[in-house]
């Protein structure tokens, strides 16, 4: 246990920081994916900032929680205001993170930060998993990471939390899709999947008075009797506290596939191209790092969804009120 008691001189505990993780000194593999990361030394320089963590003692402690997952955070400086609505009094931890400042380990935020790209370059080592991306590097052993960013602004443990915990849902059986949803009444949803700019945000934006869930990414769970429930999961650039407005299950009903068209055509999909597009669209699950375990049960899940729900693409023209063919399709008035 780190920091087991207030009695330690700082140098004693800057050494058991430096103890308790010994994280190797890597290098990011040939054969990684990279994205549309564009600078590979400023990646290798981030990551290699991992080896000075030892010079810094964390002194300060918060406990945040999103997306029912708890998060212990601790750092030498205060954490940013942006995550204040995320803070919470509840001491179970799933994940810990210790976070350092990039600028106290010899890189300002400016040289940190410079890259255009905006993926995650994430690979395995050992028992240490190593991401790095505009706004972090991160190494992380079962339950606990060493965190490097910007420590004045939010970005970069809001990013490393996209990356991280869709997998930690995984672990509870629940699985991240990239999607938007809407409520159409009190224990029911629909859902709109497809590429960015398709129109998955404008839809919701213009339903008749529903209750929209997430815009980006919503959380599923598969139920019994074959039916499957949904939820919102803010994972985008800011993470939002677990409000039950947020945090409500609805069934999921109807799945459907965007794509823009000259005139409104609702078209059923079988099984099979459902189950193609459910893989698609989960996601921040970086398959190339998963364990076969990881990616059955990611397998198995998609077929079940496809299997239980009608999944449809859905050609559509915005300029068109297609909220008259959802609402006949779904009773809404």
């Amino acid at each position: 246990m780190l920091f087991a008691t207030e009695l330690l001189t700082e140098a004693e505990r800057r050494v058991q920081v430096h103890q308790a993780f010994a994280i190797p000194n890597v290098s990011i593999p040939k054969d990684v994916h990279w994205g549309d990361v564009t600078d590979q030394i400023l990646a290798q320089s981030k990551l290699d900032l991992l080896q000075k963590i030892s010079i810094i003692a964390l002194n300060k402690t918060s406990h945040l929680k999103s997306c029912g997952l708890n998060f212990k955070i601790n750092t030498h400086f205060d954490i940013p205001e942006a995550l204040s609505p995320l803070l919470t009094t509840e001491s179970r931890v799933h994940l810990e993170f210790h976070w350092f400042d990039c600028e106290r380990l010899g890189m300002n935020n400016l040289e940190f930060e410079d890259e255009s790209g905006q993926d995650c370059v994430l690979f395995n080592s050992g028992d240490w998993e190593f991401s790095v991306q505009r706004d972090f590097v991160a190494a992380k052993n079962n339950h606990q990471s060493v965190l490097i960013s910007f420590a004045k602004i939010a970005d970069g443990l809001q990013n490393s939390l996209r990356c991280f915990i869709p997998r930690m849902l995984l672990e509870k059986n629940f699985y991240v899709l990239h999607c938007s949803a809407v409520a159409i009444n009190d224990h029911q949803a629909i859902a709109f999947m497809g590429p960015s700019g398709v129109g998955k945000s404008t839809i919701i934006s213009k339903s008749p008075a529903l209750t929209p869930l997430h815009d980006d990414m919503n959380i599923l769970r598969l139920g019994p009797n074959q039916k499957v429930f949904i939820k919102g999961a803010e994972l985008g650039s800011i993470l939002v506290p677990d409000r039950p407005e947020i945090s409500k299950e609805f069934e999921l009903v109807a799945l459907y596939q965007l794509k823009q068209a000259d005139q409104n055509e609702v078209l059923e999909l079988k099984t099979p191209d459902g189950f193609s597009l459910i893989l698609s669209n989960f996601a921040n699950y970086f398959w190339e790092t998963l364990s076969p375990q990881d990616v059955e049960q990611l397998t198995n899940a998609a077929h079940s969804i496809a299997s239980s729900l009608a999944i449809c693409e859905f050609r559509n023209n915005a300029d068109f009120d297609v909220w008259k063919i959802l609402g006949d399709r779904h009773g809404l008035s």
